[in-house]
């Protein structure tokens, strides 16, 4: 039995192939649920250890957790009184919740698809590497600023 089993009208057991949403229920806690069904009317149990597919992972996750646009993942159940777990493939959990309520749709097993351009890994290490080289300006202007030495023309 999942979490938020108790608190949907239907529940039903996640079945390889099946195409869910990654979701908010009532009760705030993330629960995956079948495409065109509301979290409220139907809830689908994905069985700890289970190898999920994430599929339209946004760039704001996407980068802190080196991850593409899709990723392949594995649901971790905690047990009843601790948060859902996705194991990434560094070995890194992070919460479910993470991906709840962002347009993530999760494909019960391993999901091979050819790469599109937004999957394309250096265009993510690109965009990576812009957003390090404007966070080093910040921070490097935020110090200049605080600098004792700011103002003083050598001569």
């Amino acid at each position: 039995m999942c979490k938020e089993s108790i608190y949907a009208k239907n529940v039903e057991d996640a079945k390889a192939g099946q195409n869910l949403i990654v979701s908010v229920s009532t009760h705030g806690l993330p629960a995956f649920h079948p495409e065109g069904q509301n979290v409220a009317d139907c809830v689908t149990c994905v069985k700890d250890g289970t190898m999920l597919t994430l599929n339209g992972i946004p760039p704001v996750i996407q980068v802190p957790y080196d991850l593409t646009q899709r990723a392949v993942v594995t649901f971790i159940d905690k047990g009843d009184n601790q948060q859902d777990m996705i194991r990434l493939k560094n070995g890194r959990e992070v919460p479910l919740m993470l991906f709840a309520n962002k347009g993530v749709r999760a494909y019960v097993g391993v999901l091979e698809m050819p790469s599109a351009p937004e999957d394309d890994l250096p265009a993510v290490r690109s965009h990576r590497r812009r957003a390090t080289i404007a966070s080093i300006a910040v921070l490097f202007a935020i110090a200049c600023a605080a600098s004792p030495f700011v103002g003083i023309v050598s001569g």
